[in-house]
């Protein structure tokens, strides 16, 4: 007894599939459709249906496709195609059976017996018109009562079907001749819009390029007052550094023209934090040197972090101007190779006029606009 489930499990499917033929399954499509086919796999995301249907020649043509779970509305197990075939054939007597079960069978992939079953409707009723139209759809035709193959007619008269469209073999030639130029066309067209593009882009960086230098050279003079004022403070602790070194050494300079290079006795020797005495001659020098120090301790106060921004500034000023420079070689070169990328665009254009007068098609806009002379 030959089994076959309701219902296949994605784990079952993949041990059955070994055990049993091929299952014919209907697939009832959301979107109202039907497809009829063998059952190739399933998993919970989508089926897999490889249908068969004849050619125009009557040769069988098969394809495999998945279908969304989501677009699938129910799954019909259906009997095998030959057990029907069987079934239906042996109760087809009337024209309008043998039509119905030609057209179910072309609809299966079995064009030699559509075929079969097309001719014996005719033989029963040669004015049936579903079994007229199948001969038609299957590549025969009627000509003095007898259904030729269409080809076979049309070559009799030196004629072939081409792309749908009954031709002389002349005009074959023509219609091939057509489409290659027409190939052509196309591909100066995609050129020509490629070479545009790239002309546009190039424009582009260029124009990019020219308002970068402006802002570049505001952030320079930016950064150069900055440096100035910088500079300033770090001038002043180093005026004031100067101002105090000379100070004292002007004192140490008559205290030793003074002593003779020695050191005059210290009344206050041996008390502890006792200043070292001054006589009133050195009196004004001295003053001198506490100004100094004043002034120079104030213009440190006054410069926290002021030579580390200085360095800080001039390596970004360094950078900006080596960026400029670098800039304004850049967009030298892009504007030198101008020239011979808009020749390119002119040298497309001609080949499109060219391939357009030969075919005589009418292009398809470009969607690349055309750019404007250089600048």
């Amino acid at each position: 007894m030959h089994l076959r489930p309701i219902s296949i499990g994605f784990a079952l499917m993949v041990s059955w599939s070994t055990a049993f033929a091929a299952e014919q399954v209907e697939l009832h499509l959301v979107s109202g459709k039907t497809i009829t086919g063998e059952l190739i796999s399933e998993d919970k995301d989508q089926v897999v249906v490889k249908s068969t249907m004849a050619s125009k020649s009557g040769a069988p043509m098969t394809m495999s496709t998945g279908y969304k779970r989501v677009d699938i509305k129910e799954v019909v197990r259906v009997a095998d195609p030959e057990t029907t075939y069987t079934q239906r054939n042996g109760s087809a007597k009337s024209a309008t059976e043998h039509a119905a079960l030609a057209i179910w069978c072309r609809e299966h992939g079995m064009a030699e017996r559509a075929l079969e079953h097309t001719k014996a409707a005719l033989a029963a009723d040669p004015w049936n018109a579903d079994a007229a139209k199948l001969m038609n759809d299957l590549g025969w035709v009627l000509e003095n009562g007898t259904w030729i193959k269409e080809e076979e007619w049309l070559a009799a008269q030196g004629k072939v079907k081409y792309q749908g469209t009954i031709m002389t073999l002349a005009e074959v030639e023509e219609a091939k001749a057509q489409e290659k130029r027409e190939q052509v066309a196309k591909a100066a067209q995609q050129t020509l819009d490629d070479k545009t593009a790239t002309l546009a882009a190039l424009d582009k960086k260029i124009a990019d390029l020219q308002t970068r230098p402006a802002e570049l050279e505001a952030d320079l003079l930016k950064s150069q007052a900055g440096m100035k004022e910088v500079q300033t403070v770090v001038l002043r602790v180093e005026m004031t550094k100067t101002a105090l070194d000379m100070a004292q050494g002007r004192l140490a300079e008559a205290r030793s023209r003074e002593y003779g290079g020695k050191a005059p006795a210290d009344p206050n020797a041996g008390k502890a934090g006792a200043p070292a005495p001054v006589p009133q001659k050195f009196a004004a020098m001295q003053k001198a040197i506490e100004d100094a120090q004043k002034d120079h301790n104030a213009a440190k106060r006054a410069s926290p972090g002021a030579e580390q921004e200085l360095a800080r500034l001039k390596a970004h000023i360094a950078a900006l101007t080596a960026e400029k420079a670098a800039l304004n070689s850049k967009a030298a070169e892009l504007k030198a190779s101008r020239p011979a990328l808009a020749k390119e665009v002119d040298k497309a254009k001609a080949a499109l006029d060219a391939a357009i007068k030969e075919s005589a098609v009418v292009p398809t806009p470009s969607s690349v606009p055309v750019p404007p002379a250089s600048p």
